[in-house]
């Protein structure tokens, strides 16, 4: 089996599995008084230890195969004739509009009063749109200066999720609470940031495919938390944007390298 299939398969199969011990951690591993972690949970354990086997398998089964030696292009590297991907990259937007319109739903019912949400909200509705563009003309093989600029917005809009989620949770002595909310996305940042650098001569293969890979996983750990709408959709579409970035760039990478 390709590692562009076995890689995104098995991330998913253990984020599966991983928000399952999660849920089940969420509802019996935290005492129901203070709300701290009960030490050595056997739930919690196994959590991180799947968590690590994750973390270092990917690593390795990246570490082999064809993979070019230097920077390709972003119209070679995430190029896919297939109509089902184009399909897929469309729900990738659609998903983010859907965050975005229930973010400013809570934000005007007076359910959600911070405007740093607002302005996070915003920015996700122009990502879904900049993700639909790239994913459309990358599939129509248009002019690749069109697509560099509307790369950086999701990057952008990542590292604003990452402030908010860091400021929502600094206050929390309980780290176990929301370490995989973190970790989610801190690979979504890392996973956009470098599909973005493909744009500009700067993709690496590896770095990338193992970013949006363990973004993958992580997404779907932390959606077993019990977000609000809008942020449960967020991990969502990085679940799914990242799953098929990653399919993709190491499908292309192989047939690059061979060819």
């Amino acid at each position: 089996m390709h590692r562009s299939v076995f890689l995104p398969l098995f991330s998913v199969l253990a984020g599966c599995v991983g928000a399952l011990l999660r849920r089940y951690e969420i509802a019996h591993a935290f005492e129901p008084d203070t709300g701290l972690a009960i030490a050595g949970y056997p739930a919690s354990t196994a959590l991180l230890c799947l968590s690590a086997a994750v973390l270092v398998i990917a690593a390795v089964f990246l570490r082999g195969g064809a993979v070019p030696s230097g920077p390709i292009p972003y119209q070679t590297a995430f190029y896919a004739p297939e109509a089902g991907y184009a399909a897929a990259i469309c729900f990738s937007s659609l998903i983010l509009f859907a965050s975005a319109a229930a973010g400013f739903g809570q934000y005007f019912s007076g359910a959600e009063a911070r405007i740093s949400r607002l302005i996070l909200f915003f920015f996700t509705a122009v990502s879904g749109l900049c993700v639909l563009l790239t994913g459309l003309r990358t599939y129509r093989k248009k002019d690749p200066e069109q697509i560099n600029a509307l790369l950086l917005v999701p990057a952008f809009f990542a590292c604003l999720w990452l402030v908010l989620v860091y400021q929502s949770n600094a206050a929390d002595p309980v780290l176990l609470s929301y370490i995989y909310e973190l970790l989610a996305v801190v690979c979504a940042v890392l996973g956009l940031y470098s599909i973005a650098g493909f744009g500009f001569g700067r993709g690496r293969v590896r770095r990338t495919a193992y970013y949006c890979l363990m973004g993958v996983y992580f997404s779907m750990v932390t959606i077993a938390d019990g977000h609000s709408l809008p942020f449960l959709l967020l991990h969502l579409f990085s679940a799914v944007y990242l799953l098929l970035s990653a399919a993709v760039l190491l499908r292309n990478s192989e047939q690059t390298k061979a060819a």
